[in-house]
Formats: structure tokens, C-alpha cells, sequence
């Protein structure tokens, strides 16, 4: 399958395991990742079979095409980690399918939208016990981004490439009790963007739209935001005017 994470994982000694993922991946790892991971010898046995159920399952969504992109970005999305993401299958349904590429982005991130809705309630019941397994340091970082502007940090948040701590502030913003309009709004006008950025990649380079986006991400990230960011303006310049307009 075109596009499709090849994850490699074999043990160099007892108990240790080197893993590498190939493309864009989820929210949970980083592309072209190498990482020596300490895990118990019968964790080791399992998690082949573990990965060969979580393949299987996204294997099965994708024969689903759109619908199943959907389902795929709600389960992504609420924390359950699918080889390649959907980034890699928006990609891959729009170089499949370029006339529906609104239609594809629109669904992904609807789904999306929903999986960290879900997230955001984790965080919302367990409070800090929900951000207690994320380092302190980075748990202080998050929280003094989403105070000084929780729209903005959480649309950075969508918007930023693996291993950026997407998790940590949905998870955080839930704790911390972020309007739920808000954080809605924000989530799914930048997953649009995102996805219609990776749709258009699709369409137009194909199998290789991949290794575009690895090597332009910074790149296309920084235009996204910037488009998010200017309709944010822009609405909320319009709003100020026909309140003065109002009042007058």
C-alpha cells in the first residue's frame, strides 16, 4: 500500500528493542525515529501480535475509504495510535480520489475533532492525575502556553509535526477547563487546515506527497497557522465592528 508506515522492530539484546518508523506517523512518534526502548521480554513477544491487530484494524477502515478515514481520525486522535496516522491516508485518498479532496479533509477533521473531544473529557475527570505520567517541566510549558492564549496554543497544537505534545494539551486543556467552544473551534479549524494541506499534498504529488511533507513541513506548517490565524483575526475584527456598529 502506497504510503503505508514500514515499522521495524527487532532486539539487538535481551530486553531491548530498536524501533524505526517510516513516514509521517501519528501524534505519538516522529518520523524517521530511532530510539532504544527497554521493555520486559514478554512485552516483547506480544507486541507483534498487538501491532498486527492495530494493522489490521486500520487495514480494515481503509477498505471502508471516507467513512473509514473518519473512524480512523476519531481513534488516532482519542489516543490510540494507527501505523501512519491519518495524515498518511488523507494523503493517500486524495491521490486516490482528487475531487473529493474537501470532502476528505472535511471528514478527517471531524473525526479528529470528536477523538480529542473525548481526550479533553479524560482530562477534564481526571485533572492533574491525567497530566501526572508527562514530564514537569513540559507539563509547566503547556499550562503557561494555554494561559496566555488557549485558542492559539491549541491550534499550534494541531498544527505541529511529531513528536510536538499534541496529547499533553488536549489533555491539559481539559484539566485546566478550556471553554468547550473554544477548544471545538480551534481543534477543527486547524485539523481543516492541516488536512486540506495534506489532501492538496496528495493530489498533487502522489505517492511521493510523503516525503514532501517531511522535507517542507516547517514550511507548510507555518503558512497553515498563518491562515488559521488570520481568519481568527479576521472574525474577530469583524464581530468588534458590528458590535461598535451596534452601540452607534
Amino acid at each position: 500500500m502506497p504510503l503505508r508506515i514500514q515499522r521495524l522492530c527487532y532486539s539487538r539484546r535481551p530486553g531491548v528493542s530498536l524501533q524505526r518508523e517510516r513516514l509521517c506517523g501519528s501524534d505519538q512518534g516522529s518520523p524517521y525515529h530511532v530510539s532504544w526502548t527497554d521493555k520486559p521480554s514478554g512485552l516483547l513477544e506480544c507486541e507483534p501480535l498487538i501491532e498486527a491487530s492495530v494493522e489490521s484494524l486500520k487495514n480494515l477502515l481503509l477498505t471502508l475509504g471516507v467513512p473509514g478515514l473518519f473512524f480512523i481520525c476519531v481513534l488516532d486522535s482519542a489516543g490510540v495510535p494507527l501505523p501512519g496516522g491519518p495524515d498518511a491516508v488523507v494523503m493517500l485518498l486524495s491521490w486516490q480520489h482528487p475531487n473529493l479532496l474537501i470532502w476528505i479533509a472535511l471528514t478527517a477533521a471531524a473525526g479528529s475533532t470528536i477523538g480529542n473531544w473525548f481526550l479533553y473529557h479524560v482530562g477534564k475527570r481526571g485533572g492533574e492525575l491525567a497530566l501526572a505520567r508527562f514530564d514537569e517541566r513540559k507539563r509547566a510549558w503547556v499550562t503557561d502556553k494555554l494561559r496566555r492564549n488557549d485558542i492559539l496554543a491549541i491550534v499550534v497544537a494541531m498544527l505541529g509535526p511529531p513528536p510536538f505534545p499534541t496529547k499533553l494539551f488536549v489533555l491539559a486543556a481539559g484539566v485546566f477547563e478550556m471553554r468547550p467552544i473554544r477548544f471545538l473551534l480551534a481543534v477543527f479549524a486547524a485539523r481543516c487546515a492541516r488536512y486540506l494541506g495534506a489532501g492538496y499534498l496528495g493530489a498533487r504529488f502522489g505517492d511521493h506527497a510523503a516525503e514532501v511533507l517531511q522535507r517542507h513541513y516547517g514550511t507548510i506548517a507555518v503558512v497553515l497557522l498563518a491562515v488559521v490565524v488570520g481568519a481568527v483575526l479576521a472574525k474577530y475584527l469583524w464581530r468588534r465592528k458590528v458590535g461598535s456598529a451596534a452601540t452607534d
